[in-house]
């Protein structure tokens, strides 16, 4: 008698999975694709080693400047 009620299980099961599956899509409202423009840039880098130590050789002059005042 087990046996006539496994087709209509696995029916509901696989219904369930499915509706559970096609659920979470985690977009709310409807679907769209953005515009070109509001795709997030990438910064360019901010200094390269030079840079830096170049930066702190002239605070270095500035603050010995600053004490021989």
């Amino acid at each position: 008698m087990d046996n006539d009620r496994t087709p209509a299980r696995t029916v509901i099961l696989g219904s369930l999975l499915c509706l559970a599956i096609f659920s979470g899509c985690g977009q709310k409202g409807p679907l769209y694709l953005p515009d070109a423009g509001t795709a997030e840039e990438i910064p360019a880098e901010t200094g390269t080693a030079q840079d830096v130590a170049d930066t702190i050789e002239q605070e270095d002059e500035d603050r010995k400047v600053l004490e021989a005042q």
